[in-house]
């Protein structure tokens, strides 16, 4: 986690940047993080470990 304080010179830039995510389009995302947990949820460990090593 990045600390911005008032005080930095750039402060606003950092501002704008912490802001501008929250424009983010995160239904892209929420339809593979939803099969990654189905997938955990049906078949267990198995899926935990093959989503482990695909993604570590």
């Amino acid at each position: 986690m990045k600390i911005i304080k008032h005080s930095d010179l750039d402060f606003e830039a950092n501002v704008r940047v912490v802001v501008g995510r929250a424009d983010l389009d995160l239904v892209v995302h929420d339809t593979t993080v939803r099969e990654i947990l189905k997938q955990i949820k049906e078949r267990g460990d198995a899926a935990l470990l093959e989503f482990t090593r695909r993604f570590d």
